[in-house]
């Protein structure tokens, strides 16, 4: 199903970014 596939990405994507938050910006 799509909806799994684009689920796991935006949660993927959201943990990462919130995960390190400073790697971004250093």
């Amino acid at each position: 199903m799509v909806a799994l596939l684009v689920a796991f990405v935006l949660g993927v994507l959201i943990v990462a970014f919130i995960y390190r938050p400073r790697s971004t910006k250093r």
